[in-house]
């Protein structure tokens, strides 16, 4: 885990098997000013997918700004969006890699 420090700023920046994403957390209320660290960032930094952890009620105004939301607590308990992780080779209990895989469930 990285962090990004400019006037406009992300919460965290996220690299490995889910890929590569910026993340801004936001609770309570939410403007789209709020998120122009993490709009600026992905435009800096194209490679990363940006992804705004947040209450279902601010998941609007997240979208409106062009961003993927998601609720912080299903991101702790499942990772980022699953459309977009990386595929990564799973390896069985015998030593062999299976390939194909994301994240241990079958790819596609």
């Amino acid at each position: 885990m990285s962090y990004w420090r400019e006037p406009l700023e992300v919460d965290g920046v996220l690299e490995g098997s889910w890929g590569s994403w910026a993340i801004e957390i936001k609770t309570g209320s939410l403007a789209a000013a709020d998120l122009k660290g993490l709009s600026r960032f992905g435009r800096r930094y194209p490679r990363f997918r940006s992804l705004v952890l947040c209450d279902d009620e601010a998941r609007p105004v997240v979208e409106r700004a062009g961003l993927e939301a998601m609720a912080w607590g299903d991101f702790l308990l499942r990772g980022p969006p699953a459309r977009a992780r990386t595929p990564m080779t799973v390896v069985d209990d015998t030593g062999f890699a299976k390939k194909g895989h994301a994240l241990g469930r079958p790819a596609g």
